[in-house]
């Protein structure tokens, strides 16, 4: 859902769409500090054993690396292939 939002403002910036739409794909998928993030999260959280404070505490860490762990890659991986 937020990619072509992405796409639409890069547009509309007038700059190259492709590297915001890769670095927004990547980060879909490190959603890690609510239930509904992933559906590994509803796993977890559903099992009861683990509470949403925590989820929440954990999470943030993790969602702050995640993003800076896209950010460095992107930095690394498009002027590999062309695209910085």
């Amino acid at each position: 859902m937020v990619v072509p939002v992405i796409i639409s403002l890069c547009f509309a910036a007038n700059i190259n769409p492709i590297p915001p739409a890769i670095g927004a794909t990547l980060g879909a998928s490190w959603g890690f500090m609510l239930p509904v993030s992933t559906p590994p999260n509803a796993i977890v959280y559903g099992s009861g054993m683990v509470p949403i404070t925590k989820m929440v505490r954990a999470g943030i860490i993790f969602d702050i690396a995640g993003g800076l762990i896209i950010w460095a890659g992107l930095g690394i991986l498009l002027p590999i292939i062309g695209l910085a």
